[in-house]
Protein backbone atom coordinates (compact mmCIF):
# COMPACT_ATOMS: atom_id res chain seq x y z
CA UNK A 1 0.00 0.00 0.00
CA UNK A 2 1.30 3.47 -0.79
CA UNK A 3 -0.28 5.92 1.61
CA UNK A 4 -1.23 9.76 0.17
CA UNK A 5 -0.98 12.78 2.17
CA UNK A 6 -2.52 15.49 -0.26
CA UNK A 7 -4.78 17.29 0.92
CA UNK A 8 -6.84 17.38 -2.17
CA UNK A 9 -8.41 14.06 -1.74
CA UNK A 10 -10.65 15.24 0.54
CA UNK A 11 -12.31 17.38 -1.96
CA UNK A 12 -15.02 16.08 -4.08
CA UNK A 13 -13.93 16.32 -7.34
CA UNK A 14 -15.70 15.01 -11.17
CA UNK A 15 -13.36 14.27 -13.46
CA UNK A 16 -13.56 17.49 -15.49
CA UNK A 17 -12.82 19.24 -12.10
CA UNK A 18 -9.56 17.43 -11.75
CA UNK A 19 -8.74 18.20 -15.09
CA UNK A 20 -9.38 22.11 -14.12
CA UNK A 21 -7.74 21.42 -10.40
CA UNK A 22 -4.38 19.40 -13.04
CA UNK A 23 -4.17 22.59 -15.42
CA UNK A 24 -4.35 24.94 -12.18
CA UNK A 25 -1.32 23.21 -10.91
CA UNK A 26 0.94 22.77 -13.96
CA UNK A 27 0.68 27.00 -14.89
CA UNK A 28 0.02 28.50 -11.48
CA UNK A 29 3.45 27.35 -10.48
CA UNK A 30 2.60 24.83 -7.50
CA UNK A 31 5.32 22.55 -8.17
CA UNK A 32 7.95 25.61 -8.11
CA UNK A 33 10.51 25.93 -5.04
CA UNK A 34 11.49 29.57 -4.43
CA UNK A 35 14.27 30.07 -2.10
CA UNK A 36 14.98 33.73 -0.23
CA UNK A 37 18.32 34.90 0.12
CA UNK A 38 18.49 38.11 2.10
CA UNK A 39 20.77 40.52 3.35
CA UNK A 40 19.97 44.00 3.18
CA UNK A 41 22.29 46.76 1.87
CA UNK A 42 24.80 44.50 -0.35
CA UNK A 43 23.16 42.95 -3.39
CA UNK A 44 27.09 41.85 -4.71
CA UNK A 45 27.21 39.87 -1.93
CA UNK A 46 24.21 37.90 -2.20
CA UNK A 47 25.02 37.40 -6.10
CA UNK A 48 28.44 35.26 -4.76
CA UNK A 49 25.93 33.64 -2.22
CA UNK A 50 23.72 32.76 -5.11
CA UNK A 51 26.42 31.12 -7.27
CA UNK A 52 28.16 29.38 -4.72
CA UNK A 53 24.10 27.54 -3.77
CA UNK A 54 24.24 26.49 -7.45
CA UNK A 55 27.73 25.25 -7.10
CA UNK A 56 27.30 23.34 -3.50
CA UNK A 57 23.62 22.49 -5.19
CA UNK A 58 25.51 20.80 -7.96
CA UNK A 59 27.97 19.07 -6.37
CA UNK A 60 25.03 17.25 -4.23
CA UNK A 61 22.81 16.51 -6.73
CA UNK A 62 23.51 13.24 -8.22
CA UNK A 63 20.06 12.53 -9.67
CA UNK A 64 19.99 15.55 -11.33
CA UNK A 65 16.71 17.03 -9.86
CA UNK A 66 17.98 20.69 -9.65
CA UNK A 67 19.11 20.75 -13.49
CA UNK A 68 16.46 23.41 -13.84
CA UNK A 69 17.37 25.69 -11.30
CA UNK A 70 16.98 29.22 -12.15
CA UNK A 71 19.19 31.67 -11.04
CA UNK A 72 19.60 34.76 -13.33
CA UNK A 73 17.72 36.24 -15.94
CA UNK A 74 16.37 33.68 -18.63
CA UNK A 75 16.66 35.75 -21.94
CA UNK A 76 15.36 32.77 -23.85
CA UNK A 77 12.71 32.18 -22.12
CA UNK A 78 11.40 35.45 -22.09
CA UNK A 79 11.91 36.00 -25.92
CA UNK A 80 9.72 32.89 -26.06
CA UNK A 81 6.89 33.72 -23.90
CA UNK A 82 7.38 37.46 -25.45
CA UNK A 83 6.72 35.91 -28.99
CA UNK A 84 3.93 33.95 -28.18
CA UNK A 85 2.15 37.34 -26.29
CA UNK A 86 2.47 38.88 -29.84
CA UNK A 87 1.47 36.37 -31.98
CA UNK A 88 -1.83 35.91 -30.05
CA UNK A 89 -1.88 39.74 -28.66
CA UNK A 90 -5.90 39.58 -31.06
CA UNK A 91 -7.32 37.60 -28.27
CA UNK A 92 -5.77 40.09 -25.52
CA UNK A 93 -7.41 43.12 -27.39
CA UNK A 94 -10.71 44.58 -26.00
CA UNK A 95 -13.12 47.45 -27.23
CA UNK A 96 -11.04 49.92 -25.68
CA UNK A 97 -7.88 48.89 -26.79
CA UNK A 98 -9.44 48.97 -30.43
CA UNK A 99 -10.11 52.84 -29.98
CA UNK A 100 -7.02 53.25 -28.30
CA UNK A 101 -5.11 52.14 -31.61
CA UNK A 102 -7.19 53.99 -34.18
CA UNK A 103 -6.77 57.16 -32.22
CA UNK A 104 -3.26 56.92 -31.92
CA UNK A 105 -3.33 56.07 -35.78
CA UNK A 106 -5.21 59.26 -36.54
CA UNK A 107 -2.58 61.53 -35.19
CA UNK A 108 -1.19 63.50 -37.94
CA UNK A 109 2.87 62.08 -38.16
CA UNK A 110 2.41 59.65 -35.53
CA UNK A 111 3.96 56.96 -37.40
CA UNK A 112 6.73 58.92 -38.54
CA UNK A 113 7.43 60.19 -35.16
CA UNK A 114 7.28 56.33 -33.52
CA UNK A 115 9.88 55.24 -36.16
CA UNK A 116 12.35 57.87 -35.39
CA UNK A 117 12.43 56.87 -31.44
CA UNK A 118 12.61 53.27 -32.76
CA UNK A 119 15.71 53.79 -34.59
CA UNK A 120 17.12 55.90 -31.25
CA UNK A 121 16.50 53.10 -28.80
CA UNK A 122 17.99 50.44 -30.87
CA UNK A 123 20.97 52.75 -31.64
CA UNK A 124 21.31 52.26 -27.45
CA UNK A 125 22.88 48.95 -25.93
CA UNK A 126 19.06 48.24 -24.52
CA UNK A 127 19.11 44.85 -24.09
CA UNK A 128 17.00 41.72 -25.96
CA UNK A 129 14.03 42.70 -25.00
CA UNK A 130 13.47 45.76 -26.07
CA UNK A 131 14.90 44.84 -29.67
CA UNK A 132 11.67 42.56 -29.23
CA UNK A 133 8.84 44.49 -28.16
CA UNK A 134 10.71 46.99 -31.32
CA UNK A 135 10.51 44.31 -33.94
CA UNK A 136 6.85 43.14 -33.02
CA UNK A 137 5.51 46.12 -31.83
CA UNK A 138 7.29 48.78 -33.65
CA UNK A 139 4.38 51.62 -33.43
CA UNK A 140 3.50 50.83 -29.85
CA UNK A 141 0.42 49.96 -30.11
CA UNK A 142 0.20 47.21 -27.96
CA UNK A 143 2.05 48.22 -24.98
CA UNK A 144 -1.00 48.39 -22.51
CA UNK A 145 -1.99 44.97 -23.16
CA UNK A 146 1.73 43.74 -22.84
CA UNK A 147 2.06 45.61 -19.15
CA UNK A 148 -1.35 44.22 -18.26
CA UNK A 149 0.14 40.80 -19.32
CA UNK A 150 3.09 41.34 -16.81
CA UNK A 151 3.67 40.08 -13.54
CA UNK A 152 1.96 42.26 -11.40
CA UNK A 153 0.13 43.96 -14.52
CA UNK A 154 3.18 45.84 -15.05
CA UNK A 155 3.91 47.54 -11.47
CA UNK A 156 7.38 45.75 -11.51
CA UNK A 157 7.47 43.25 -8.55
CA UNK A 158 11.03 42.35 -10.00
CA UNK A 159 14.02 44.02 -10.31
CA UNK A 160 17.38 42.74 -12.28
CA UNK A 161 20.40 42.99 -11.00
CA UNK A 162 23.49 41.83 -13.16
CA UNK A 163 20.83 39.53 -14.40
CA UNK A 164 19.94 38.13 -10.88
CA UNK A 165 15.94 38.22 -9.39
CA UNK A 166 15.81 40.77 -6.82
CA UNK A 167 12.32 42.46 -5.10
CA UNK A 168 12.13 45.78 -6.02
CA UNK A 169 13.80 47.26 -2.47
CA UNK A 170 16.86 44.88 -3.28
CA UNK A 171 16.69 43.32 0.02
CA UNK A 172 15.72 39.81 -1.32
CA UNK A 173 17.36 37.73 -4.32
CA UNK A 174 14.68 35.01 -5.49
CA UNK A 175 15.92 32.05 -6.89
CA UNK A 176 13.59 29.07 -8.38
CA UNK A 177 13.33 25.53 -9.48
CA UNK A 178 10.51 23.73 -10.68
CA UNK A 179 10.45 20.06 -8.50
CA UNK A 180 10.21 17.35 -11.46
CA UNK A 181 8.04 15.70 -9.16
CA UNK A 182 5.19 18.10 -9.08
CA UNK A 183 3.49 19.51 -5.80
CA UNK A 184 1.87 16.70 -3.88
CA UNK A 185 4.55 13.85 -4.36
CA UNK A 186 5.67 14.86 -0.67
CA UNK A 187 7.56 11.56 -0.40
CA UNK A 188 10.25 12.72 -3.23
CA UNK A 189 10.08 16.18 -2.86
CA UNK A 190 11.11 15.86 0.87
CA UNK A 191 14.29 14.57 -0.20
CA UNK A 192 14.31 16.77 -2.54
CA UNK A 193 14.49 20.08 0.16
CA UNK A 194 16.56 18.48 2.33
CA UNK A 195 19.27 18.50 -0.64
CA UNK A 196 18.60 22.05 -0.93
CA UNK A 197 18.40 22.73 2.85
CA UNK A 198 22.23 20.59 3.41
CA UNK A 199 23.46 23.43 0.17
CA UNK A 200 22.02 26.56 1.97
CA UNK A 201 23.32 25.40 5.70
CA UNK A 202 27.14 25.22 3.24
CA UNK A 203 26.05 29.01 2.05
CA UNK A 204 25.00 30.55 4.89
CA UNK A 205 27.97 29.26 7.26
CA UNK A 206 30.16 30.08 4.43
CA UNK A 207 28.78 33.86 3.70
CA UNK A 208 27.97 35.10 7.16
CA UNK A 209 24.48 37.28 7.19
CA UNK A 210 23.30 35.61 4.26
CA UNK A 211 19.79 33.63 5.49
CA UNK A 212 18.07 31.52 2.58
CA UNK A 213 14.45 30.91 3.08
CA UNK A 214 12.07 28.08 1.08
CA UNK A 215 8.70 28.04 0.29
CA UNK A 216 6.27 27.46 -2.36
CA UNK A 217 4.31 24.59 -3.25
CA UNK A 218 5.88 21.82 -2.54
CA UNK A 219 7.65 23.19 0.60
CA UNK A 220 4.13 23.72 1.98
CA UNK A 221 3.40 20.38 1.06
CA UNK A 222 6.04 19.03 2.86
CA UNK A 223 5.43 20.95 5.64
CA UNK A 224 1.41 19.67 6.04
CA UNK A 225 2.93 16.06 5.31
CA UNK A 226 5.02 15.70 8.32
CA UNK A 227 2.07 17.59 10.62
CA UNK A 228 -0.31 15.08 8.97
CA UNK A 229 1.91 12.08 10.00
CA UNK A 230 2.66 13.59 13.48
CA UNK A 231 -1.03 14.35 13.97
CA UNK A 232 -1.77 10.93 12.52
CA UNK A 233 0.46 8.90 14.97
CA UNK A 234 -0.52 11.02 18.40
CA UNK A 235 -4.36 10.80 17.20
CA UNK A 236 -3.75 6.84 17.39
CA UNK A 237 -1.19 6.32 20.05
CA UNK A 238 -3.20 8.63 22.43
CA UNK A 239 -6.42 6.55 21.32
CA UNK A 240 -4.88 3.42 22.24
CA UNK A 241 -3.04 4.17 25.68
CA UNK A 242 -6.32 5.56 26.81
CA UNK A 243 -8.59 2.14 25.63
CA UNK A 244 -6.09 0.13 27.44
CA UNK A 245 -6.16 2.26 30.28
CA UNK A 246 -9.18 1.69 30.70
CA UNK A 247 -9.87 -2.04 29.99
CA UNK A 248 -6.94 -2.67 32.68
CA UNK A 249 -9.23 -0.37 35.20
CA UNK A 250 -11.79 -2.98 34.25
CA UNK A 251 -10.54 -6.36 33.87
CA UNK A 252 -8.62 -8.22 36.05
CA UNK A 253 -7.41 -10.38 33.57
CA UNK A 254 -4.19 -9.63 31.16
CA UNK A 255 -5.49 -12.30 28.90
CA UNK A 256 -8.72 -11.02 28.64
CA UNK A 257 -7.06 -7.34 27.35
CA UNK A 258 -4.83 -8.92 24.96
CA UNK A 259 -7.42 -10.84 23.57
CA UNK A 260 -9.58 -7.43 23.24
CA UNK A 261 -6.01 -6.16 21.28
CA UNK A 262 -5.73 -9.17 19.32
CA UNK A 263 -9.28 -8.96 18.03
CA UNK A 264 -8.59 -4.83 17.51
CA UNK A 265 -5.68 -5.58 15.21
CA UNK A 266 -6.87 -8.34 13.35
CA UNK A 267 -9.44 -6.33 12.23
CA UNK A 268 -7.01 -3.12 11.37
CA UNK A 269 -4.95 -5.57 9.56
CA UNK A 270 -8.48 -6.79 7.65
CA UNK A 271 -9.11 -3.48 6.90
CA UNK A 272 -5.79 -2.76 5.25
CA UNK A 273 -5.65 -6.28 2.93
CA UNK A 274 -9.30 -5.26 1.85
CA UNK A 275 -8.33 -1.72 0.91
CA UNK A 276 -5.21 -3.10 -0.89
CA UNK A 277 -7.67 -5.14 -2.94
CA UNK A 278 -9.34 -2.56 -4.30
CA UNK A 279 -6.32 0.13 -5.29
CA UNK A 280 -3.01 0.20 -4.53
CA UNK A 281 -3.02 4.10 -2.27
CA UNK A 282 -4.69 5.28 0.74
CA UNK A 283 -5.05 8.34 2.70
CA UNK A 284 -3.29 8.92 5.56
CA UNK A 285 -5.49 11.15 6.80
CA UNK A 286 -7.81 8.43 6.78
CA UNK A 287 -5.78 6.52 8.85
CA UNK A 288 -5.32 8.99 12.19
CA UNK A 289 -9.36 9.71 11.43
CA UNK A 290 -9.63 5.79 12.17
CA UNK A 291 -8.28 6.20 15.95
CA UNK A 292 -12.03 7.58 16.19
CA UNK A 293 -13.10 4.26 14.73
CA UNK A 294 -11.05 2.09 17.47
CA UNK A 295 -13.35 2.95 20.53
CA UNK A 296 -16.30 1.24 18.29
CA UNK A 297 -14.37 -1.35 17.26
CA UNK A 298 -13.48 -2.22 21.10
CA UNK A 299 -16.81 -2.54 21.91
CA UNK A 300 -16.86 -6.50 19.87
CA UNK A 301 -14.39 -7.87 22.05
CA UNK A 302 -15.60 -6.09 25.15
CA UNK A 303 -19.03 -7.01 25.16
CA UNK A 304 -17.49 -10.57 24.35
CA UNK A 305 -15.28 -10.92 27.42
CA UNK A 306 -17.63 -8.95 29.74
CA UNK A 307 -20.26 -11.59 28.87
CA UNK A 308 -18.45 -14.49 29.14
CA UNK A 309 -17.72 -13.64 32.81
CA UNK A 310 -21.83 -14.90 33.86
CA UNK A 311 -21.42 -18.01 31.59
CA UNK A 312 -18.92 -21.27 32.55
CA UNK A 313 -19.44 -22.07 28.59
CA UNK A 314 -17.70 -19.59 25.94
CA UNK A 315 -19.96 -21.19 23.40
CA UNK A 316 -23.30 -19.93 25.15
CA UNK A 317 -21.59 -16.44 25.84
CA UNK A 318 -21.02 -16.35 21.67
CA UNK A 319 -24.79 -17.95 21.24
CA UNK A 320 -26.56 -14.77 23.43
CA UNK A 321 -24.65 -12.11 22.11
CA UNK A 322 -24.14 -12.70 18.49
CA UNK A 323 -27.59 -11.53 17.06
CA UNK A 324 -27.37 -8.41 18.90
CA UNK A 325 -23.57 -8.03 18.08
CA UNK A 326 -24.51 -8.40 14.27
CA UNK A 327 -27.68 -5.77 14.30
CA UNK A 328 -25.46 -3.31 15.72
CA UNK A 329 -22.49 -4.10 13.11
CA UNK A 330 -24.86 -4.04 10.35
CA UNK A 331 -26.28 -0.43 11.49
CA UNK A 332 -23.14 1.08 12.23
CA UNK A 333 -21.07 -0.09 9.04
CA UNK A 334 -24.10 1.21 7.49
CA UNK A 335 -23.67 4.37 8.42
CA UNK A 336 -20.03 4.02 7.63
CA UNK A 337 -21.15 2.58 4.08
CA UNK A 338 -22.80 5.98 3.66
CA UNK A 339 -19.83 7.48 2.91
CA UNK A 340 -18.73 5.38 -0.40
CA UNK A 341 -20.81 7.19 -2.81
CA UNK A 342 -19.49 10.13 -2.20
CA UNK A 343 -17.40 11.81 -4.64
CA UNK A 344 -14.10 12.66 -2.38
CA UNK A 345 -11.44 10.04 -2.74
CA UNK A 346 -10.79 10.41 0.69
CA UNK A 347 -13.87 10.22 2.69
CA UNK A 348 -14.91 6.99 0.19
CA UNK A 349 -11.30 5.38 1.62
CA UNK A 350 -12.67 6.16 4.83
CA UNK A 351 -16.07 4.63 4.97
CA UNK A 352 -14.87 1.60 3.21
CA UNK A 353 -12.00 1.28 5.97
CA UNK A 354 -14.19 2.09 8.92
CA UNK A 355 -16.42 -0.25 7.31
CA UNK A 356 -13.99 -3.30 6.94
CA UNK A 357 -12.15 -2.70 10.57
CA UNK A 358 -15.67 -3.10 11.89
CA UNK A 359 -16.63 -6.21 10.15
CA UNK A 360 -12.93 -7.64 10.83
Amino acid sequence: MRFSEDIMDFLPLESNESEMLEVYQNISGADRIICLFSNPGDADYMVDAIDAFADALAERDSESWCSGLVTSYDMTAIRQVMDFAYDNVPYFLGDADYVRIDSLLSIPGYIGSRLRQDRNVLMFPTGGVTETSVACDPLGLFGPVMDVLSPGGGQGMFELYDGYIFTPDMSRAIVMLCSPFGSSETSNNQRLLRLMREAADAVEAEYEGVEIHMTGGPAIAVGNSIRIKKDSVLAISLSAVLILLLLFMSFSSVWDVVLILLSIAWGWLFAMGGMSLLGDRVSIIVIGISSAILGIAVNYPLHLVAHKAHRKDIREAIVEITSPLIVGNITTVGAFLALVPLRSVALRDLGIFASLLLVG
